[in-house]
């Protein structure tokens, strides 16, 4: 099941600089779609706990029927929890909107979990969390093409990567509300499909 990039425009469709757009394009069903895109696409083993999400623009509603990942080197008695967010109103992740529970991460393979979400057209946050140990998994890394602050200061460090947000200590069924530790370079590369 191919997790596939956006690669198309259409009105309403916000894009970067380059004018890339960065947003679902809801085909007809069955199709898997990506968040944020970015110059590099890998694998990664993110710290255990450490909750890990990246943006993603809806431009009409959809119903979502899955949510995949994609683990490249398995973890014994690991997990990874996917989940979806809300923005804050502040270009942050705020509040829940799905936990779809776990994909196994001791299976080196694309994963996916049933889910029946509508999304209206916003911006949204979507990511994972590796729980019970650390699997290696599908990222996206680099800077994303959304305009995303460097910092949370006053001091700019162009050495920084953006490409998401991190919360960490995330152990279990994931928070009603997303609080931000940090930006982040790379994040878990996580596929939606469109019913």
């Amino acid at each position: 099941m191919p997790l596939q990039p956006v690669n198309s425009f259409a009105a309403g469709c916000p894009t970067n600089y380059a004018d890339v757009p960065i947003c679902i394009m809801p085909p007809s069903g069955g199709v898997y779609w990506v968040g944020t895109q970015t110059n590099s696409n890998g694998t990664s083993a993110p710290a255990v706990n450490e909750f890990r999400l990246s943006p993603v623009f809806i431009t009409s509603t959809v119903l979502l029927d899955r949510i995949a990942g994609k683990v490249t080197t398995g973890a014994a008695s690991s997990t990874v929890r996917l989940g979806i967010y809300a923005d804050s109103g502040a270009g942050v992740p705020g509040s829940l909107i799905l936990d779809a529970g776990t994909i196994d991460g001791n299976s080196v393979s694309t994963q996916a979990i049933t889910i029946s979400q509508v999304l209206a057209p916003g911006l949204y946050w979507i990511g994972g969390v590796s729980q019970g140990g650390t699997p290696t998994v599908q990222v996206t890394s680099g800077n994303s093409m959304l305009g995303m602050p460097h910092s949370f200061g006053a001091t700019y460090d162009p050495t920084i990567s953006v490409n998401g947000y991190n919360m960490t200590g995330v152990s279990g069924a994931l928070p009603a509300t997303y609080t931000v530790a940090a930006v982040i370079g790379t994040v878990p590369r996580i596929g939606l499909r469109v019913a």
